[in-house]
């Protein structure tokens, strides 16, 4: 085989999680324009939502009207891959749902495989590596990617991309950009995934704002019920972004020491700028229903315990309080709980008739 004949097969990228982020994800990488991609999307045994091989997409072009496109996109299972290799995986399922997810395909994964993180919360690569990989042997090579572009999945499958944002991809080894693997670097250069690569310093603190935004608007629209913009009409809604705040910038600098040889750190992280930023988001999405209230409406487990929960899990490691982050994770749990017991009395009274 030549290098040309090398050079000119597609990469082979394999994306767990069949939800909002993974389709897209599949989508766009399947279309890009510059380089060559074979998506598949791995699907747990009647845990998708993918009714077929096919992935629908729409978003709003510059001119806000939309746009739909369709793409094939292959599907697999861990039975399909027995004694075979991944060299690339995109892991886009909820927090929760990673370790489980990921089990059946440890197999297929070595030392040189390319795994990147795409989801809310932090520390998951670290998560991974203590649960599947302690003893340091045999580990993949984890990146990290956080994500604005605004993204829903509507009762037909439809895949809506609402709003265009951007894509930051990093890891802890600050790798140049000429030793990128090459699924990282066709995500660099896929047009509508927006996306850069950057140092891991600037990436960390980029990933702790994300931590706050999602810690101060999913968790009360959950609770409240509301879209997001409507948070800005409580009176006390501030009050609780500031305590909010206030508890994940001190556990930032509690647990993660490289935060203190950042020097922009402490600005980048200020409470009123962070509270400046919720509140732009918030007005910036304001139409928008958050995952977790969907989550809730659907009697679905919501990533509570990744953001708040995560934060109350840091004041325990470190004995300092966390009273608001935990009263919030408290009352989305009883939140849920509440809407599943409702759900069943309604069903059992059906039932008695």
């Amino acid at each position: 085989m030549t290098a040309i004949q090398k050079l000119a097969e597609p990469v082979k990228v394999h994306i767990l999680g069949a939800g909002a982020l993974g389709s897209l994800l599949a989508h766009d990488l399947k279309l890009n324009p510059q380089r060559s991609v074979s998506p598949t999307l791995l699907l747990r045994p009647n845990k998708s939502s993918i009714k077929d091989q096919f992935v629908r997409v729409k978003c709003f072009n510059d001119n806000n009207r939309t746009k739909d496109s369709i793409v094939e996109i292959p599907t697999g299972k861990a039975k399909d891959l027995q004694g075979k290799m991944i060299d690339n995986l995109i892991i886009a399922t909820k927090c929760f749902q990673t370790e489980a997810a990921l089990q059946p395909y440890i197999e297929n994964l070595s030392s040189q495989s390319n795994i990147l993180i795409l989801q809310n919360g932090m520390g998951m690569p670290e998560f991974l590596m203590n649960r599947f990989w302690a003893n340091g042997s045999n580990s993949p090579k984890f990146f990290e990617a956080i994500t604005t572009h605004g993204v829903y999945v509507d009762e037909n499958g439809l895949v809506n991309h609402a709003s265009k944002g951007t894509l930051q991809v990093s890891d802890k080894n600050n790798m140049e950009i000429k030793e990128l693997p090459e699924m990282i670097q066709a995500i660099l250069d896929t047009p509508t995934l927006n996306a850069e690569y950057v140092n891991y310093h600037n990436f960390i603190l980029l990933q702790m704002q994300k931590l706050v935004i999602n810690c101060c608007i999913n968790p009360l629209t959950a609770i409240f019920d509301v879209n997001n913009g409507n948070l800005l009409y409580g009176d006390e809604v501030v009050r609780l972004w500031k305590s909010i705040i206030s508890e994940c910038s001190e556990m930032f600098f509690l647990e993660y020491p490289i935060l203190h040889d950042i020097p922009q750190s402490k600005a980048f992280l200020n409470d009123q700028r962070l509270l400046d930023i919720v509140t732009s988001v918030c007005k910036a999405t304001s139409s928008n229903s958050s995952s977790m209230r969907q989550d809730v409406r659907n009697l679905r487990n919501t990533e509570i315990e990744n953001l708040n929960g995560y934060v109350s899990f840091l004041g325990k490691k470190h004995n300092k309080a966390t009273f608001t982050n935990s009263m919030i994770t408290s009352m989305v749990k009883t939140k849920l709980s509440m809407a599943r017991g409702i759900d069943k009395a309604a069903a059992d009274a059906i039932l008695s008739i």
